[in-house]
């Protein structure tokens, strides 16, 4: 079937890379986030008990939509998807329990070129260059202060408060995750 209320645009190389049997609503050129992302996100509202298929109806979104890992979402409805992940889990938490279940291969091939770099410092650099594998217009600034260092993502949406927190929960545990691979 064919979604109306999530479209998204998709983002092939080839006619190899296209997934059989999905239908594509074409949307103008806007901000966008992988659909490796809603993957991830679809598989932690699963894991807080809400069955699979029923996430996916409310999201209007099919199995095979999801499977397209080219596909991009438009930012104009992330926060849809994010109100409905937290309305059918009913957690709070929801953003520091996506990251219970990340591997690397989440958010591939950003994650591989991130765990083959020299340095913390270089991972950072990488996720800044590289972060639109994954989602577009975020950014990502490391600050250094002497021996001291920080990580920026200014937050650039208007959301609500409980989408800001879910947002921020789960850069800071990406980040976290990062981390602990280069900190042992």
């Amino acid at each position: 079937p064919r979604s109306t209320l999530f479209p998204y645009t998709t983002l092939f190389r080839s006619t190899a890379d296209r997934t059989e049997g999905v239908s594509v609503t074409p949307v103008a050129a806007e901000h966008g986030l992988s659909m490796r992302f809603v993957q991830r996100l679809v598989d932690a509202v699963e894991q807080a008990g809400v069955r699979r298929d029923e996430f996916l109806r409310a999201l209007e979104l099919d199995p095979q939509q999801l499977a397209a890992a080219n596909a991009r979402v438009p930012r104009s409805q992330l926060h849809r998807i994010f109100e409905l992940a937290l309305e059918h889990t009913g957690d709070a938490a929801l953003g520091l329990h996506w990251a219970e279940g990340l591997t690397e291969a989440g958010f591939a091939p950003l994650t591989y070129l991130i765990s083959h770099v020299a340095s913390l410092r270089h991972a950072f650099e990488t996720l800044a260059s590289f972060q639109r594998l994954v989602v577009d217009a975020m950014r990502v600034e490391l600050v250094e202060h002497g021996d001291f260092a920080s990580v920026r993502c200014p937050n650039t949406t208007l959301a609500p408060a409980h989408l800001q927190r879910l947002s921020a929960e789960m850069i800071v545990t990406a980040f976290s995750l990062m981390l602990r691979f280069f900190t042992g």
